[in-house]
């Protein structure tokens, strides 16, 4: 399975709640693997950082002010990291 789909597909899982047995087998099965395939990783770079999963949960029950201020903050960070590694590149080049 590509790595996106099995974000996609844990994210999606993760807002819906633990789902059971037989729809973790029902979805392996329409994906063509085993159950054990599913959730194997092979990739360690794309394990998923279940702490942060826990907390996406966790953005939906906060409030839309809160929500929007909160990914505001996000979207600052993300653009100072790249903002740094853009002038770290620069410098090394």
């Amino acid at each position: 399975m590509c790595y996106s789909t099995q974000v996609t597909l844990r994210l999606t899982l993760a807002r819906a709640g633990t789902p059971t047995i037989p729809t973790l087998e029902k979805l392996a099965k329409v994906f063509g693997v085993s159950l054990v395939e599913f959730f194997q990783i092979n990739d360690p770079d794309q394990a998923m950082n279940l702490p942060l999963l826990e907390k996406i949960k966790l953005l939906d029950q906060l409030g839309d002010e809160e929500r929007e201020a909160l990914l505001k903050v996000i979207d600052m960070a993300v653009a100072n990291k790249k903002l740094k590694d853009n002038l770290s590149n620069l410098l090394a080049s």
